[in-house]
């Protein structure tokens, strides 16, 4: 089965056009999903045809994730639960992880740096060990500047890496 599904889990639409065009340009099904709970359904009824996992690290509202089963999960007033999510049920420390197969972009206002970039290493050191796709981070409206081109350019570059037309 072609994967051609890219998920969102984000609690912003507004904040995320520009990418989801580009999914849609390019002819890939895009679902969105504000909240943890549609997330795990989304994942446990299409885990197969999902290429690609987009998170946004700060989902408001979500206070906890029990709801996921993921018990005593801070998520910081919800500022960090896109983290939890990655770090509890899309990248854990086992190797038997049922979706750490599909690669994950954290496409988010926060920059993986100081505070966060501890889950971000973390993550990938397990990526690493077990031969999962490495996270990509991209911060939405930055800029890349080795490369001098703004972050949609970068999502595209992404978007046409894992989905050649």
């Amino acid at each position: 089965m072609d994967p051609r599904t890219v998920l969102f889990l984000e609690d912003r639409v507004e904040s995320i056009v520009q990418p989801l065009t580009c999914c849609e340009e390019r002819g890939l099904s895009v679902t969105v999903v504000p909240t943890d709970f549609e997330f795990l359904e989304q994942l446990e009824d299409g885990a197969d045809n999902i290429g690609l996992i987009v998170v946004d690290i700060s989902l408001l509202g979500v206070m906890n994730l029990k709801a996921v089963g993921i018990p005593n999960s801070d998520t910081d007033g919800g500022n960090r639960a896109g983290w939890v999510i990655i770090d509890r049920l899309l990248r854990p420390e086992t190797s038997d992880a049922s979706f750490a197969k599909i690669p994950i972009l954290v496409l988010s206002v926060i920059q993986a740096h100081d505070v966060d970039a501890a889950p971000l290493k973390a993550a990938n050191a397990r990526a690493d060990k077990f031969g999962w796709p490495p996270i990509k981070n991209l911060v939405k409206g930055g800029t890349d500047l080795d490369k001098k081109r703004p972050w949609h350019e970068e999502f595209e570059e992404i978007i046409d890496e894992l989905f050649p037309r």
